[in-house]
């Protein structure tokens, strides 16, 4: 008897890299609508602890978990967003994504040069 759940299933297409025994992963869309999980939740989990020989002359600046949680709380439901090909003005790039997103929220655009944006959600 196998006990190996996948093996009841039909042999995955080779050319495909995921595991089929891995869950499905949630997508962008889910986790954004999805307000509980925390978008940075794999960043501030992660600590690193490689340290380069000139980081290691530096001092570091030690941030407690509520001056964490205030530094990254403005910026919880944001997305960089970077243009490629084309240069379009500010507003109608702000029209294009909320026709394209539909947001129920106000959504504030802001440029940060280098056809870089940050769509920020309320």
């Amino acid at each position: 008897m196998n006990t190996n759940v996948c093996a009841e299933f039909p042999s995955p297409d080779p050319r495909d890299p995921r595991d089929p025994c891995d869950p499905p992963k949630a997508s962008f869309k889910d986790i954004l609508l999805n307000r509980e999980r925390d978008l940075n939740e794999s960043y501030l989990k992660s600590e690193d602890t490689n340290m380069s020989e000139e980081e290691h002359d530096m001092w570091p600046i030690i941030l407690s978990e509520e001056d964490k949680q205030r530094i990254y709380s403005p910026w919880k439901y944001a997305v960089i967003v970077k243009l490629f090909g084309k240069e379009i003005s500010h507003r109608y790039l702000k029209n294009k994504l909320t026709d394209l997103w539909k947001p129920t929220e106000t959504l504030t655009l802001i440029d940060l040069d280098w056809d870089f944006h940050i769509a920020k959600f309320n």
